[in-house]
């Protein structure tokens, strides 16, 4: 065989094994360019479920916030009222100190004057 023909065929046969190469080597790429897509989806599909969870856990937080917000104010209620109450106590213990002497001086007195009536006798047994 001629040189000339031997070099084409040579070439010809480089051509298609770099053809072949090449091919197989855009088929590897685009397998790999697939896999990290579909890497990449499920990457952004574990952040927007990492963002719900954050959301959700925020909400949670802001319902906690409220509640506290509810239970201190009532809490507050509580005490006022508490307080209230007591100085109202103190108040009704402080006139029952007060009235406890006049009641009984007027017993006292009362008495005095039944058992005056009783002996002038213009009462009967009652």
């Amino acid at each position: 065989m001629p040189c000339a023909m031997r070099n084409r065929l040579v070439a010809l046969g480089l051509i298609a094994t770099l053809s072949i190469a090449t091919a197989h080597s855009q088929t590897r790429q685009n397998a790999d360019l697939e896999r990290l897509r579909g890497e990449i989806t499920k990457m952004r599909d574990q952040l927007e479920d990492v963002r719900r969870q954050a959301r959700s856990a925020q909400q949670e937080l802001a319902e906690v916030d409220l509640e506290l917000g509810i239970r201190t104010r009532e809490l507050e209620i509580a005490v006022d009222l508490q307080t209230r109450l007591e100085q109202e106590q103190r108040g009704v213990e402080q006139q029952i100190a007060a009235l406890t002497p006049r009641i009984e001086r007027q017993k006292k007195y009362l008495a005095k004057r039944l058992a005056v009536l009783y002996r002038l006798g213009g009462l009967s047994y009652l």
